[in-house]
């Protein structure tokens, strides 16, 4: 098979195969030039003037001629009678002198002549060779040259002409021109009169009819030229024959490829469309058979709209896309002719059985890619395909595959509205489109007959029955909002009520939409979907309550309360009158009752507290809930601060509030007793603010807690002078470091098995130069509030160490335990500054255990979790202090590598009567033993305590009943005395010597 270049066909050869391709040298048998048209009018000019050049030369040789023989006879004249005087001597110089003439002149004559002979013989080569090179052009022209003599008969005409007409040219040679007249023809149109026309204007061209040597009419397009001698007498003619049979057919083909191809641009369906461009092949080709193979989804070739035979292929049975015909053209894009099928490599013997002889295809292209082919045969050798007919089965092809890229476009078109109408009936949204600006309903999902019980169809009859459905008080207000979004932007969001069909049922919308807009960017529709928002707005409306009221009682919240409270301040700070007060109502140890009867006794109790605190107090009094047991009340009047005695007022009713809350309460068939503590704060004497007025509230029902339950309080005094003792705490406290007023204690702890003294806790203590000793629950929370803490913290982690290297070095093998804040535990470089104590005093990481609070732990898990393997791994212990008080998963401290546990103090307290708590801390140190942790009790105060940590498997403790914290002199001293505290039936210790 042989390859053309681009865009040419391929060419199959019998017995080549596809990959052994060449480059093809075509034949053309088209017409391509008229340059050979009148040569033998140019041979004759050009021997006329052959002619003309020799004459002029000739006269002008004889012209010479003459001139010098006159001056040789009058120049050798003079000279005789010169020199010759006497008449003998003068006949014999006359005679010597002619023969001298006659001797030059001859040789003159000789030479003229020879190269007069060598000029004709180089002039008749030359014409020779001429007269060679315009037979060749005439023998090999493409068009038919015919050459008459001046009577009208035929001299010679070339092989073109003879092809074209079917003659022998011995046959026409010698024969009158008008053997090729058609008689019905135009007589002006006859060989005779177009002689005439040619005879006296030079020239004739036009279309015309002659008759070729079978009898047939052929179409011709004929240039007849005189041919003129010298003297312009006409001796001939020469006639240039273009045979219009090829161009005629060629627009025949394109006339009729416009019509198919407009017929095929108008059809849809895709199977009458394969068809008829299949049929179209065949006839505008002559082909017998031809057909289209398309590859189908699973990557085969397959058999469609075979014409002049049947397929030898069902639909089922598909074809390697890589063999045959169909193959090569979708292997390489591009047309194929193959003028032997039966010997072409791969043939499918079911076509070699039709007869199949010559084959054309050309690929079907959709979107650019060659999905198949088009193909026709023959079945005879009268007939092969040229590549003149390839831009014919090119151009259906295209027309093919446009329809089938028209076709899967439809059918993509098809799914995706198919899709698309799925989702609309399934979405439980509405869709909408209505047009703008009258918002004309044009189109409504299914989706709107559940949410407002009007079928679609009612808003295509009814383009405006949206809009009255929509509640009265709301369409002024959407219509604004839209209209402000249609100024400029391209959609809008809006929420209202609409009525449901049966009038009454109003449902929540959130209508949002996009805009469309003109090339004038006016709005013309808009598109959009419209959700049932009714149980949202249920809930926000619940949400909007429970952000400002308390879900069980209904009073208000603490923010409402702040918020009312800011806007009467207001007020009255403008006016300048008014006065009032906040009672902060704390109801004692309400814990118990959830604890005992459960959360529903507690919220009943509640209730019936709120009824008795709103029957006790004024109606114009402000009530809220503020916490779990916490209720406050606002006292307001009108008068100055001077005249209103509203501390009065505000005592009287505390006692009041007192005394209702202690009446018993019956509940769940039980009678049970409150009590409650009061916190009073004065406006405008106390603050000017509701934020710090309820801030001074709660600081003094804290005070009255630790005077005393069931009592109240005012915001005044005491409670006043403790808090700018704590404002000066906060100032000291800066300089405690510096002037080295910390002191640390220590704690022992015991080995409850057999009461032996193994470690102790350091615990930090402020004893400022000038005044008592402080706390650490007075100073820790500044310390830590104002991040004091962390020097603080670093101080004692070093000090530990430098009095554990004291110990070692006096033999004593004691481990210590060290507190770490919130604050150090989260610094980035916690165990480095550890490390760098530790190297400066030469103690071993294992000898110090730190202890960090479960809550710390929480605050953020993974980080926790890092440093405390990075202090593991440079061979610190880690305790996790006060464990069960905060709400650390298990599975955290499964994944903590921790060593101790400690029990919290406010579980060993009530040891071991208390049975919640004995479950609790039996629960500890079983896990602890499982998670292979050790277990330390905290704040073990009695033999009973002791003696039922031991019994539950509890290894460590420390307590008042060992010891006391103490300073690092009276830890050295147990040292020293060896001691051992051993366990006796009474409630103190005995401390005994080994």
């Amino acid at each position: 098979m042989k390859k053309t270049p681009h865009a040419s066909p391929e060419r199959a050869l019998p017995g080549t195969r596809g990959s052994d391709i060449a480059t093809a040298t075509f034949r053309s048998d088209t017409p391509t030039s008229n340059s050979g048209r009148h040569y033998a009018i140019l041979a004759a000019s050009r021997r006329e003037s052959d002619v003309s050049a020799r004459r002029k030369i000739a006269a002008q040789l004889t012209l010479l001629y003459i001139l010098l023989a006159g001056a040789w006879i009058a120049f050798t004249d003079q000279a005789l009678w010169h020199f010759a005087s006497d008449p003998e001597h003068f006949a014999e110089a006359q005679t010597f002198k002619g023969l001298i003439f006659v001797a030059c002149t001859a040789g003159l004559l000789y030479h003229l002549a020879l190269r007069q002979g060598h000029a004709v013989h180089l002039w008749q080569g030359a014409a020779q060779a001429k007269d060679i090179q315009l037979n060749q052009l005439v023998e090999t022209i493409a068009n038919g040259i015919a050459m008459i003599d001046a009577g009208g008969r035929i001299n010679y005409v070339n092989p073109a002409f003879c092809r074209m007409l079917g003659y022998q040219a011995d046959d026409i040679t010698g024969q009158s021109l008008s053997v090729l007249a058609v008689p019905n023809q135009d007589n002006e149109l006859q060989p005779g009169s177009i002689l005439a026309i040619a005879r006296t204007s030079g020239m004739w061209a036009g279309e015309v009819m002659r008759r070729a040597a079978d009898g047939k009419i052929v179409p011709i397009h004929l240039t007849l030229a005189a041919v003129f001698d010298g003297s312009g007498k006409v001796t001939g003619y020469v006639g240039d024959y273009l045979d219009l049979r090829r161009i005629k057919q060629t627009q025949r083909y394109l006339d009729g490829l416009g019509a198919i191809i407009a017929d095929l641009s108008a059809q849809m369906d895709i199977d009458i469309l394969g068809k008829k461009a299949v049929e179209a092949i065949v006839t505008l080709t002559g082909a017998d058979i031809g057909g289209a193979v398309l590859l189908d989804h699973r990557g085969e070739l397959r058999h469609l709209w075979a014409t002049g035979f049947d397929s030898p292929f069902s639909e089922s049975h598909g074809l390697d896309p890589r063999s045959g015909v169909a193959g090569v053209v979708l292997q390489t894009g591009r047309p194929v002719i193959i003028d032997d099928y039966r010997e072409f490599d791969d043939a499918i013997q079911a076509y070699v059985e039709l007869g199949l002889q010559s084959v054309a295809a050309v690929p079907v292209l959709v979107a650019g890619h060659a999905l198949g082919a088009l193909v026709v045969g023959t079945t005879g050798r009268s007939q092969v395909f040229t590549e003149e007919q390839i831009p014919l089965l090119e151009a259906i092809a295209r027309q093919v595959g446009v329809a089938l890229h028209r076709q899967q476009l439809l059918d993509d078109a098809r799914t995706s509205e198919a899709r698309f109408r799925n989702v609309v009936d399934t979405v439980p949204d509405i869709l909408y489109s209505a047009s703008l600006p009258g918002f004309q309903t044009e189109f409504v999902s299914p989706s709107v007959e559940p949410m407002l019980g009007f079928p679609p169809e009612a808003f295509s009859r009814d383009p405006l029955l949206w809009r009255t459905r929509i509640h009265p008080d709301d369409l002024e207000r959407i219509a604004q909002q839209i209209d402000g979004q249609l100024s400029g932007a391209n959609s809008y969001v809006v929420q209202y009520r609409s009525f449901h069909s049966d009038d009454e049922t109003i449902c929540w919308f959130e209508d949002r939409g996009i805009i469309e807009r003109d090339a004038n960017a006016d709005p013309i529709s808009v598109t959009g979907v419209v959700s049932n928002i009714s149980a949202r707005k249920v809930a926000e409306d619940r949400l909007a309550y429970l952000a400002f009221n308390d879900s069980l009682t209904g009073l208000p919240n603490r923010l409402k309360f702040i918020e009312d409270l800011d806007e009467i301040f207001k007020k009255a700070l403008h006016t300048g009158t008014g006065c009032g007060a906040i009672l902060y109502v704390d109801l004692d140890r309400f814990h118990l009752v959830n604890d005992i009867l459960g959360h529903d006794a507690g919220d009943e109790l509640l209730l019936l507290v709120t009824d008795r605190l709103k029957a006790a107090l004024p109606a114009d009094a402000m009530i809220a809930r503020t916490g779990a047991d916490e209720f406050l009340a606002y006292l307001g009047s009108a008068q100055d601060v001077e005249n209103a005695g509203i501390d009065v007022e505000a005592q009287s009713y505390a006692l009041e509030l007192l005394n209702v809350i202690k009446a018993p309460y019956t509940t769940k068939d039980q009678e049970f007793f409150l009590s409650a503590s009061i916190g009073i704060s004065l406006f405008p004497n106390d603050a000017t603010d509701a934020e710090a007025l309820l801030k001074h509230a709660h600081r003094a029902v804290s005070r009255s807690k630790e005077i005393g339950r069931g009592g109240h309080q005012f915001y005044a005094g005491e409670l006043a002078h403790r808090q700018q003792r704590l404002l000066s705490l906060h100032a000291r406290l800066h300089r405690a470091l510096e002037r080295k007023e910390f002191v640390l204690h220590y704690q022992p702890i015991v080995d409850l098995t057999d009461g032996r003294f193994v470690g102790v806790e350091a615990l930090i203590r402020w004893k400022p130069a000038d005044g008592e000793m402080i706390s650490p629950a007075d100073f820790i929370p500044v310390a830590e509030e104002t991040g004091l803490i962390v020097p603080i913290g670093d101080w004692v982690f070093a000090e530990v160490c430098r009095q554990l290297r004291d110990w070692h070095d006096m033999g004593f093998n004691l481990r210590a335990a060290c507190n770490l804040s919130a604050r150090q535990f989260f610094r980035h470089d916690v165990v480095a500054k550890m490390m760098q104590s530790l190297a400066l005093t030469g103690v071993s990481a294992n000898m110090l255990e730190i202890e960090i609070t479960e809550s710390a732990t929480m605050y953020d898990p993974e980080h926790a979790l890092s440093v405390l393997d990075d202090m593991r791994s440079h061979g610190l212990n880690i305790a996790i202090d006060d464990f069960g008080t905060g709400y650390s998963s298990l599975d955290r401290l499964k994944r903590m590598p921790v060593h101790t546990l400690k029990i919290d103090r406010s579980f060993v307290r009530d040891l071991p009567d208390n049975k919640k708590d004995a479950s609790i801390v039996t629960s500890i140190i079983q896990l602890s033993r499982n998670f292979e942790m050790r277990s330390l009790a905290e704040g073990i105060e009695t033999a009973e305590q002791w003696r039922y940590l031991r019994d539950l498997g509890c290894p460590l403790g420390q307590g008042f009943y060992f010891s006391r914290p103490v300073p690092a002199a009276e830890i050295t001293r147990l040292c020293l005395d060896h001691k051992q505290w051993h366990l006796a039936p009474i409630a103190t210790p005995a401390l005994i010597e080994d």
